[in-house]
């Protein structure tokens, strides 16, 4: 599951502002992927991850 979140963030990544994590989460949460609130640390954490 993890490697399926980092592959839709760093999709977002190309097309959205790379800067904006909030907005890339709040994307996923809208489409409804993975926007569980179990979720939000490990998106976070690819995030940060892919960014760094």
């Amino acid at each position: 599951m993890q490697a399926d979140l980092v592959q839709h963030i760093k999709v977002l990544l190309v097309e959205d502002n790379p800067g904006d994590r909030d907005l890339v989460l709040a994307y996923l949460s809208a489409r409804g992927n993975h926007g569980q609130v179990e979720q939000a640390a490990s998106l976070r954490e690819a995030f940060d991850t892919l960014t760094k």
